[in-house]
Order: structure tokens, then C-alpha cells, then sequence
């Protein structure tokens, strides 16, 4: 195409008549495309702020599905709903291996690409960044379809690091809020409540339940560690239709349920199916283990069965257990004078602290009649606690305990430059805490008690401190939501937590509602 001339009128001093190419079309053309997608920019963030107006997350996750049918349709040819059947004129033949016959939650969409290939797509209404837990059922759905080619479209502009890791393993495809901001999409002036494609429709009550083996496919993709999980992951909503609540009642009156280590594909065995005591010990005898020390080693190498206890002192603790000696070398207890002889030994030995017996027991310097482990061969046979056994101070639960007031036990945090909890925690366990300081002093001084903060004379300009925390039942609330598994992931992802909610909540709700970690992350939810 031939560039446009502006032709200029002669200047009045007599000048030349300058001829100056100017892209005046295509100047005006660009011109127009930045207002239009500025204005599509400007139309999504409207639309963005709308969507977070809705209160019901139902009706907020479907708003959101069907404003991303406006992206997806742009980008797709053909697009159909996950309970619907795919188009007529769809230009493949799905292979019979891929499974798109069944609705679900964990699949939003599925596509057909250029190439003729099949995606699976789900979306995401969310304001924080993704975490492992919101893309679960997706991928637990998507594998026992077998499907490959996978797509997350969601408002959020991040991921915490699992799901980093989790999104690169599997390949996902993630369009976040900024690309669908960015995109050429010709957005609606406002929130469509009606999809704009052939709505999804849930499986008819009734419907079969997949065979066993399929569903035992589809728990393990979801990688829980246990029954509790797959009850927290019950009660999210997220769970296949077809996949019963109860499976071990479901697939048990075929014979086909073993255990929830199988079903999950954990390998955990429950403590009912622990070998007996006597039983488990003639097998670890066999494996010529000197002392505890060995036997911790030997638990970790992967070579413990199953059904024997990394814990056997804790398991068999009412059921025969003895002591170590007992349980590695056969030898009797009776090797081991009674214990208000040991307590004798003990209390004559000017022995003040448990950690100061440790090391002593450690370097081999105790009589072979006196145990390593006092607590564990005396635990029913008279303990009482190490105050008592070494003649430091009684700690019986029997008798009151008379402990310092809360400003001295305060100053004696501080003194030992205790930072954090689990920090007086550790100091508890060495042994250095005098038995007139509480080890759980939350409770102890509970008409004194402000938080961890104040006690150890922490900074109150911290962060921890600071900030103002929402109510304890709100807070909760929004953990659940999280969909967090175990203790261990929420410090993972303690990091990228929504304004509000504290890292450390045992310290921020102690005595406001405070339960522990099981009903903090959902596991024992109020019914």
C-alpha cells in the first residue's frame, strides 16, 4: 500500500512546498486499537470488581465460569460444558481411551485445539494467590481421564510454591488475571448470571459408583496422607459424584476394600493392624539391634514392615512393652532393680536436670540394673515425673503446683532470650526450667495472659503484633476454604496467607477460641 502525502500550502516567506510522508491511516488505526484495549482493559476491571461483590461462592464461581467463556470461545473453536455431550461438528474422533462422558467439579470445560487435541479446562474466582489444595480435584479428575493437555483460567495473578511446583510437574497451561486483562477479548458490559454455552448439569442421583480400581486411581491422585484428609476433602464439595464418601463401606461389601493406606496409596497402616506385641518383637529380634539408637536408624532405612511401629514404646505401651533391652535383645525386665531403687540411685547421684541423666546415660556411665529410659520401664511401676525422680521438685498431678507470678516467669523468659514459642518450648524440653515456671504458661496465667509476644517482651511494633487479626471464627472460615492438609503445608504456605489471618494462630487466638491444628485447618470441623 501506497504511504499518504500531506501536501502543505506554501509558507508567505516564499518558501519551497515541502512534501512530508505522513502514516496518517495507520497512525489513526494504531491510535484506535490502544483506545480499544484500553477500554477492554478498563471494562475487565470493572467487571473483576463486580465478581468479587458476590457473597455466594456458588454463584460467584459460576459467574466467573461463564465470564470465561467469552476468553475461551475466542480462543477455542469448539468449547462444550464437562456435563454436556461435545459438539456435532466437532472435527476429531475423541479417542476411546480419553473419558469426557461423566460431569464433575474438578473439570470446568473441555476444548478441542488446532491440532485436533482434547483439554481440560477449570477456573478459578480467586483473590490470593492459587495454592496446592485449589487445583487438587482438577488434577485428580484429569488423570483418571487420561487426558493431558490441561488448562487453569483464574483472576488471581499468582501460585505459593507447591503449587509452582505442582503446575510445572503437570503442565498446566495458567492464564491469570493479567493475561485475561490483556487479552483481545471482546468482554460483556456486565456480569452474564447465564452461561453463554450449553449450561452443565450435575450426574443424576443414583448413577453407578466407578469401579473400585478406578477410584482408588483417583483418591491417590489427590495425594492425601490419610482418612482425615479425605474427610476435609469430602466436606469441600470438591469430590466426584461418582466416588462414594464412604468407600471403605461402599466397596467393602465386595471385598474389594483393603485399608485407607491402600486406597490412598500411602502404604499407612491404622494402629488395629499393628502385629501383637509378641509377635513384632520375635521379628526384631531376629535383626540384632543393641540399643534404641539402632533401632531409630533402622526404622528410617525403609526396611521396617509395615505392620510393626516405628513408635513401639508409644503402641505397645499398655500391651506388653517393657523396655528397650526387652525389645531388641530379649532381655528380661526384671534386669532392672524396681523403681523406688532406681529413684534411690538417682536422687544419690546429684543428678538435677533430665537432660544432664541423658548425657550421662548416653556416654554408658550408668549401672547395666539402672535404665537409660527410666520414664519408659517405670512409666505404671511409681513415675511421677523426673522432679521427683532425680529429688528436684515433685511434679505429680497430685500435688499443686506453686508457680512464680506472671511478671517472673516473664522475666525469666527474657533472661534466656526466648524469641518464639516453639523457642520456650525447646527450653522446656532441655530440662532448664525450674518446676515453680509453668512449660504452658498461656493457661497458667490466663487472667494475665495477652499473647506470646508480651510474655517473651518482643517488640510490639513486629508484625505478629501489630496487625490486626480478624475474629477467630472468621479466620477459621477462610482457612477452611484454603483447603490446607496437614500442619505441615500451612508452614509451607504460611507465607502468602489473605490479609487477617495470622501465621502464628495458636499464639493469636490463645484462649479466643484456640482448639489446635486439627479444627484450625478443618479436620474436626464443629458439626
Amino acid at each position: 500500500m501506497e504511504r499518504q502525502t500531506n501536501i502543505e500550502s506554501a509558507p508567505e516567506n516564499g518558501g519551497k512546498v515541502i512534501n512530508t510522508p505522513v502514516d496518517g491511516a495507520q497512525s489513526t488505526m494504531r491510535e484506535g486499537k490502544v483506545k480499544m484495549n484500553m477500554d477492554r482493559k478498563n471494562k475487565f476491571d470493572s467487571l473483576l470488581i463486580d465478581l468479587f461483590k458476590i457473597k455466594n461462592k456458588t454463584q460467584l464461581g459460576k459467574t466467573f465460569e461463564n465470564l470465561c467463556e467469552y476468553y475461551l470461545k475466542g480462543r477455542f473453536q469448539y468449547l462444550w460444558g464437562s456435563s454436556s455431550k461435545p459438539p456435532n461438528s466437532i472435527p476429531i474422533t475423541i479417542p476411546d481411551n480419553i473419558d469426557i462422558t461423566r460431569g464433575d467439579t474438578g473439570v470446568d470445560y473441555y476444548a478441542c485445539g488446532e491440532n485436533g487435541e482434547v483439554w481440560a479446562i477449570q477456573v478459578k474466582a480467586r483473590k490470593n494467590k492459587l495454592v496446592k489444595g485449589d487445583l487438587n480435584s482438577f488434577i485428580a479428575d484429569t488423570t483418571i481421564r487420561k487426558i493431558n493437555k490441561l488448562m487453569v483460567v483464574t483472576t488471581s495473578n499468582g501460585l505459593s510454591s507447591n503449587a509452582t511446583k505442582y503446575v510445572a510437574e503437570r503442565q498446566i497451561t495458567m492464564v491469570f488475571g493479567n493475561d485475561l486483562r490483556d487479552s483481545n477479548t471482546n468482554w460483556p458490559e456486565s456480569l452474564r448470571i447465564d452461561p453463554i454455552i450449553a449450561p452443565q448439569r450435575k450426574p443424576q442421583k443414583g448413577s453407578k459408583w466407578l469401579p473400585f480400581a478406578v477410584a482408588r486411581q483417583y483418591a491417590q491422585a489427590l495425594r492425601l496422607r490419610n482418612h482425615r484428609a479425605w474427610l476435609t476433602f469430602v466436606r469441600s464439595g470438591h469430590k466426584r459424584e461418582d466416588v462414594p464418601a464412604n468407600p471403605q463401606e461402599t466397596y467393602g461389601k465386595k471385598k474389594e476394600w483393603t485399608s485407607w493406606g491402600d486406597f490412598l496409596g500411602t502404604g499407612n497402616i491404622r494402629s488395629g493392624k499393628w502385629l501383637c506385641y509378641e509377635d513384632a518383637r520375635q521379628t526384631v529380634l531376629k535383626l540384632g539391634l543393641k540399643n534404641d539408637r539402632d533401632w531409630r536408624e533402622w526404622s528410617k532405612s525403609g526396611k521396617r514392615p509395615k505392620n510393626i511401629p516405628a513408635n513401639p514404646d508409644q503402641i505397645y505401651a499398655h500391651k506388653g512393652w517393657c523396655s528397650w533391652p526387652h525389645w531388641l535383645r530379649n532381655a528380661e525386665n526384671k534386669s532392672f532393680v524396681d523403681f523406688e531403687a532406681a529413684r534411690e540411685f538417682a536422687r544419690s547421684s546429684d543428678i538435677n536436670k533430665a537432660a544432664e541423666w541423658n548425657k550421662i546415660a548416653k556416654s554408658g556411665s550408668l549401672p547395666a540394673n539402672i535404665p537409660r529410659s527410666p520414664r519408659t520401664v517405670y512409666l505404671h511401676k511409681g513415675w511421677k515425673g523426673w522432679g521427683d525422680f532425680l529429688g528436684s521438685g515433685a511434679t505429680s498431678p497430685a500435688q499443686p503446683k506453686n508457680f512464680v507470678c506472671y511478671e517472673e516467669a516473664s522475666q525469666f523468659a527474657q533472661s534466656h532470650k526466648v524469641k518464639s514459642a516453639s523457642k520456650w518450648r525447646i527450653l522446656c524440653q532441655s530440662g532448664d526450667r525450674p518446676t515453680n515456671i509453668p512449660a504452658n504458661p498461656s493457661k497458667v496465667y490466663k487472667n494475665d495472659w495477652t499473647n506470646w509476644g508480651k510474655f517473651l517482651g518482643k517488640d510490639p511494633t513486629r508484625r505478629d503484633l501489630k496487625l490486626k487479626w480478624l475474629p477467630f471464627n472468621e479466620a477459621r472460615k477462610k482457612v477452611w476454604e484454603m483447603g490446607m492438609m496437614s500442619r505441615e503445608q500451612w508452614r509451607r504456605e504460611r507465607h502468602n496467607l489473605p490479609e487477617g489471618i495470622p501465621r502464628s494462630p495458636e499464639d493469636a487466638y490463645n484462649n479466643q477460641g484456640w482448639k489446635g491444628w486439627g479444627d484450625w485447618l478443618g479436620f474436626r470441623r464443629p458439626k
